[in-house]
């Protein structure tokens, strides 16, 4: 009975040592993964890491353009730096406030952006449109800056939080473009990215009528975006560049009216080019309903750095 005892503890200690040891081992691969994506990260010569690591860890833009697909193919920074400053497209196809947010709050860590100019795209800003936690692929790297937290906290159960602390579940959806952009050198495009052709109007608009439900987790972070500009003396613009539109459709521009309400309950200015005419009218600047290419493009950040000089005075 005694032997039968001593051989059951000894294999239950057997069982603990080996479970600590387990453990051991997944936190030091654990943390040689985050020094691993942490290098990929800070070497990388081009592509969407080196983008995203610029706006997390060396940001240093006076204007930064924030938004969806619209931001990003919309706004060339070139154009833009006429405003006064160094400008930064930080827009990201897909994406939206959930992005945006976190990543004005990194930028202005190291450097407080004088101007943020945020494209309204209504799906990815207030309106209930799928799961939020969708759009949490380019911020779980950078789980522990400033503010990127609070924004986890709003959408993700306590248990993924939890996830959250091992580096390889932040960074395993980045495994194959942190390596990519490692070795592949990019274009230094200042994270815009323009589009080529012209519009092909026997292809149907894609977009549909959306149901207007507004979605106040999301509507809460656009009410932060504003809070947390006008804390830092960011003087934000909320933007519409042109649709593809043959005349000015209330459909369309029912969606976008719980944006323009939330800008006018802060005084936030609304730079609305959504129809205009010679472009919104004009297939030739457009590679799809909601796109322009890079000739539309550069007419309109032309527009935007002759408005905003005008609103500021210059």
């Amino acid at each position: 009975m005694e032997v039968s005892s001593f051989m059951q503890i000894s294999n239950m200690q057997r069982f603990v040592v080996k479970m600590v040891a387990f453990v051991l081992c997944m936190l030091v691969v654990d943390a040689f993964c985050g020094i691993a994506f942490s290098f990929f990260r800070n070497h990388a010569k081009g592509g969407s890491t080196q983008e995203a690591n610029y706006i997390a860890e060396q940001c240093n833009a006076d204007i930064l353009i924030l938004g969806s697909s619209r931001a990003n193919h919309h706004y060339n920074p070139v154009i833009l730096d006429s405003i006064g400053g160094f400008a930064y497209n930080g827009g990201i196809d897909g994406q939206g406030i959930v992005l945006g947010l976190g990543r004005y709050l990194m930028c202005a860590e190291n450097h407080v952006p004088k101007i943020v100019i945020y494209e309204i795209t209504p799906e990815f800003d207030y309106l209930a449109y799928g799961q939020n936690s969708k759009y949490f692929g380019f911020l779980r790297p950078y789980y522990e800056k400033a503010g990127v937290e609070s924004i986890f906290e709003k959408i993700e159960t306590p248990f993924n939080r939890l996830k959250l602390h091992s580096q390889m579940y932040r960074n395993n959806s980045k495994l194959l473009s942190n390596v990519r952009d490692l070795f592949v050198k990019g274009q230094n495009t200042r994270g815009y990215y323009p589009q080529h052709g012209t519009l092909n109007k026997n292809l149907k608009e894609n977009e549909g009528e959306r149901s207007i439900v507004i979605d106040s987790v999301k509507l809460s972070m656009m009410e932060s975006l504003i809070n947390e500009t006008a804390k830092r003396g960011t003087k934000l613009y909320f933007a519409i560049s042109p649709r593809f539109l043959t005349v000015n459709d209330n459909k369309v521009l029912l969606m976008y009216q719980p944006g323009i309400e939330l800008a006018q309950k802060y005084n936030v200015p609304v730079l609305n080019y959504i129809f205009t005419t010679g472009l919104s009218d004009n297939s030739e600047m457009f590679v799809d309903y909601v796109h322009m290419n890079d000739i539309g493009s550069a007419i309109y950040s032309r527009m935007i750095v002759s408005k905003i000089s005008n609103l500021n005075g210059d």
